[in-house]
């Protein structure tokens, strides 16, 4: 069973996730924003931003 929680910056996904850990069994969390933070220490290629949620789809450097 993979829980998918989506919302804006400060909605509380990261403090429900905890929460919901507690409440189901060997459950493991995997925080997407850690990737889009690696994502950003990638060098050439990728295009230039301070944030890799600015990036568009598809897009080439």
């Amino acid at each position: 069973m993979i829980v998918w929680l989506n919302g804006t910056h400060g909605a509380g996904k990261t403090t429900t996730s905890a929460l919901a850990q507690e409440l189901i069994p060997d459950s493991r969390v995997f925080d997407a924003e850690k990737v889009g933070e690696t994502l950003m220490d990638i060098t050439p290629g990728l295009p230039e931003t301070d944030n890799f949620q600015h990036w568009r789809r598809g897009a080439s450097s």
